[in-house]
């Protein structure tokens, strides 16, 4: 009897130590993870201390993007989303698929596209990068026209080309575009993958003189069809 009881004694210990030990172990997790939390929760102040990228760095950096003329809103890159494929399905005409605003090949510029009352095509100048001109501090002018009583209009505003023809499956022929970085015009046309239904992308190739020396740029849409 004495033996039975002394085994149950020891037995009993045993299980209390058991409970005491995990016990203690279990609150030194939970003390770990609560130390790395902290931890976790210090670290994440270091940048902001340090000068890393902060939310307030990044939001300051988008304003100075504001303020030298970058664009607030962001290219339709990628496959469409089904609000754009409905605004492109509103149009019933595959001419038209190419009217909207697109931000040029050099990514400094934005082009307003529209159909003519010839239902020919033209763009104009809806936003620079940099639109006002370091000399002056004035909005940007022309001042590369060849011709001299153009010098004085403005770049915003300005149509830099017109009368593209659509020939059909996506071209757009026989026009010309105006660079006054340059102050050259070159013979134009433009195309829309419209088979594979890719209406947020144009490519513009043009020549200057003679079409050996062509080149082309891609276009990408900054807003939907109007």
């Amino acid at each position: 009897m004495t033996l039975i009881l002394l085994v149950a004694s020891l037995y009993h210990m045993n299980i209390n130590s058991f409970v005491m030990d995990n016990n203690v172990h279990f609150k030194n997790t939970a003390l770990s993870k609560t130390k790395a939390r902290i931890e976790i929760q210090d670290s994440s102040n270091i940048p902001q201390m340090k000068g890393s990228s902060t939310i307030q760095q990044i939001q300051d950096s988008s304003n100075i993007q504001q303020m030298q003329g970058s664009s607030t809103i962001q290219p339709m890159e990628g496959s469409s989303t089904i609000k754009q494929m409905i605004a492109f399905l509103k149009i019933k005409d595959d001419r038209n698929l190419i009217r909207g605003v697109w931000l040029n090949g050099a990514k400094n510029a934005q082009i307003e596209i529209f159909q003519t009352d010839s239902n020919t095509y033209a763009g104009r100048i809806v936003w620079l990068r940099v639109p006002i001109d370091t000399l002056t501090k004035k909005p940007k002018l022309d001042k590369l026209n060849p011709d001299t009583t153009l010098r004085k209009q403005p770049l915003i505003g300005l149509v830099s080309f017109k009368n593209f023809i659509y020939e059909g499956k996506g071209i757009w022929n026989q026009g010309t575009g105006y660079d006054p970085t340059t102050g050259r015009t070159y013979n134009g046309r433009i195309t829309m993958n419209i088979k594979n239904a890719d209406f947020n992308k144009i490519k513009l190739t043009g020549y200057w003189k003679t079409p050996l020396l062509r080149r082309s740029s891609l276009w990408i849409r900054m807003s939907l069809p109007n």
